[in-house]
């Protein structure tokens, strides 16, 4: 150690004198993390088993080793870490039990949760949703409104995002009816996920209202929702609509120009989509639009 570095420490130590076994607890709490962030799980472990018994109340402790273990795909290790954790009556917070969720025994940790928040509640949903699994995703939903916990915007946009991924667009528009009615806010992640169903479901007409929506609920200045408008009419055939929208879209990023390179292809253009790509490449000095792969072989050249 340096002599400027010591003298730091010295200086350091003269206002706090921290018990040296507290001192040397958090010093290995401190190498949990380091360790598994670079694959050395075997010795995150054996510094997580020297750890104080001081200091094995700390969630950042267990937190660190769980997420070691999960990064290395040890889930029933995991799994019973967490019991480990729980019998020395250690409690998670909203960072642990994403840790330890896998959705193959994710019920089974739920259930034993002796707290649950909106943040357990909403991991359950979300991650069955990502495991394109929307009827579990349901039925974790109507169990959360039965013990009392009212669904969020949060729990909304997981579950409709469950049902579009499950191809079920006539589900996912009532559900969207129901959020509505129930008058839970409309966030602009949900609004483009209806779009995306109006898109894959043919349904030019709902999607003409989710376009108005749009606007009088001000979330014209959203890119990614307004990309989604624009597949919504290319998807439905509708290529003027989607030529005016896209002329009012500001700033158009890749997706944007894509999306109406695929609307001209989608509706069997042939000289549309190579004008437009090369539009697209006189812009490529910039690099939000500079053309893509996906861009050319949407040309069909």
């Amino acid at each position: 150690m340096s002599n400027t570095s010591t003298r730091k420490h010295s200086s350091c130590s003269n206002k706090y004198n921290p018990p040296p076994l507290l001192f040397v607890g958090f010093e290995k709490i401190g190498l949990v993390s380091p360790y598994s962030k670079f694959g050395c799980i075997n010795d995150a472990r054996k510094v997580f088993d020297t750890v104080p018994l001081d200091c094995i109340s700390n969630i950042l402790l267990w937190n660190s080793i769980l997420r070691a273990h999960n990064k290395n795909e040890e889930f029933q290790r995991t799994l019973r870490l967490y019991d480990r954790m729980r019998g020395f009556r250690v409690f998670p917070d909203g960072f642990t039990f994403p840790l330890v969720i896998r959705m193959d025994f994710a019920t089974k940790v739920f259930d034993r949760m002796l707290v649950r928040t909106h943040i357990s509640w909403n991991t359950m949903v979300s991650g069955f949703s990502l495991s394109y699994d929307c009827d579990s995703a349901s039925k974790i939903f109507r169990r959360m409104k039965l013990e009392g916990f009212e669904p969020n915007t949060v729990t909304w946009t997981s579950l409709l995002s469950s049902h579009a991924r499950c191809r079920r667009f006539e589900q996912a528009l009532m559900l969207y009816s129901e959020m509505r009615r129930g008058s839970i806010d409309c966030t602009a992640e949900a609004l483009a996920l209806i779009i995306s169903v109006c898109a894959n479901s043919n349904a030019l007409c709902t999607g003409e209202v989710m376009h108005g929506y749009t606007i009088t609920a001000g979330f014209e200045d959203y890119c990614f929702v307004k990309n989604s408008l624009l597949c919504m009419y290319g998807k439905n055939g509708a290529v003027r609509e989607a030529e005016y929208l896209f002329s009012e879209i500001q700033p158009k990023n890749i997706v944007t120009w894509n999306t109406l390179i695929s609307c001209y292809a989608e509706s069997g253009l042939c000289d549309e989509p190579f004008a437009i790509f090369l539009q697209l490449k006189k812009l490529d000095i910039d690099p939000v639009v500079k053309p893509n792969v996906i861009s050319w072989r949407l040309t069909g050249q």
